[in-house]
């Protein structure tokens, strides 16, 4: 959801479907005992969106993280 890049096409048929889940509420913030919502909270990134989402605590939200990748020049 970051940065829109199809990483098939990049990777081929073993990367088609391979995405990671950040979650907006971190895991780690929660109650024990408490689960996330499997619907509303996780989002697909990518390793690179998600790790860039933890260079800091709180993580950098959604739209953050896509501002950073507009301003960077495109390697397509």
């Amino acid at each position: 959801v970051a940065c829109g890049l199809n990483f098939g096409k990049i990777s081929g048929r073993i990367g088609e479907h391979h995405i990671q889940v950040h979650h907006l509420a971190p895991l780690t913030t929660r109650s024990p005992g408490t689960g996330a919502d499997a619907i509303a909270d996780p989002r697909p990134l990518r390793a690179n969106g998600r790790t860039v989402a933890y260079f800091r605590n709180p993580p950098y939200s959604i739209d953050q993280i896509k501002a950073f990748f507009d301003q960077e020049p495109s390697h397509e």
